[in-house]
């Protein structure tokens, strides 16, 4: 492994006070036939993500949920009354993980559409999770210790994913979201139709840095107004200008860092 930082799972801060300063906190106690020590979090993995997705800390915890079933299907009965199998069956697939932000402003949907960080919940489906475990370990000559990093980073990642869509993409108003896209829209044809010629780059950037400008002026006094200060400190810049409500470019990288850099790993 490369040189980052490894934290085994059994000795990542417990959950007793979610909103403390540590970026991480654990609740999912591993079983007793799995080396703990082995099973470790990438902290610098986290803590990109985290940046990514404007997330302040993330807490870990299991609940034993329900498990993936194949109900086959009922084709007939022979001839002593007993059911027999057809050749289909329903599978109900059961979720690995439920998430919830802790925020900021928790008493303020509208503020934390632009403004703050949240903590994030991650609840792991401890009964799915084993149950895609012993799959794996069927099909594949692996450890307990690497099995369990496998489908834990699969799970947190998904996890991480679902907070970050629901802090960065829905909070804002559906309206609001095409208005901006239709700006954006047109102001991107109006340069494709001059050729990108730099004066109509330049023109269009110019413009739209000032009415971000005004935008982000106008919130300030708000919210001097209405929560005694500007809250400016707080506020999640986007690349899109003035679009505050959501926050695409960020939900897209975060999206990409939770594949392609993995948390939970297994260490030799």
């Amino acid at each position: 492994m490369s040189e980052h930082t490894y934290i085994p799972v059994n000795e990542v801060p417990r959950g007793d006070d979610i909103h403390g300063d540590d970026i991480l906190s654990w609740d999912f106690e591993l079983p007793s036939s799995v080396d703990a020590e082995r099973v470790v979090v990438d902290y610098d993995n986290l803590a990109k993500i985290q940046r990514a997705a404007s997330f302040r800390s993330s807490h870990v915890y299991s609940y034993q949920g329900e498990t993936t079933q194949c109900t086959p299907s009922i084709s007939g009965a022979s001839s002593d009354g007993t059911a027999t199998a057809g050749s289909t069956a329903h599978i109900t697939i059961a979720e690995t993980q439920q998430s919830e932000l802790l925020d900021d402003h928790p008493h303020d949907r509208k503020i934390m559409q632009n403004y703050g960080q949240t903590r994030t919940l991650h609840a792991l489906n401890k009964a799915e999770i084993a149950s895609d475990i012993s799959d794996i370990r069927r099909r594949k000559d692996i450890s307990r210790e690497e099995a369990w990093a496998k489908v834990l980073n699969a799970s947190l990642g998904e996890s991480l994913r679902d907070t970050s869509k629901q802090h960065l993409m829905d909070r804002g108003h559906t309206i609001l979201k095409a208005a901006y896209v239709g700006v954006y829209g047109y102001n991107g044809a109006n340069i494709a139709m001059n050729d990108f010629e730099p004066i109509a780059v330049t023109s269009t950037a110019v413009g739209m840095a000032i009415v971000g400008a005004a935008v982000v002026g106008f919130e300030s006094m708000k919210n001097v107004s209405e929560h005694g200060e500007s809250l400016l400190s707080e506020r999640r810049l986007s690349m899109l200008a003035y679009i505050g409500d959501f926050q695409p470019e960020k939900y897209i990288a975060t999206n990409a860092l939770t594949r392609a850099l993995p948390v939970i790993r297994c260490r030799d």
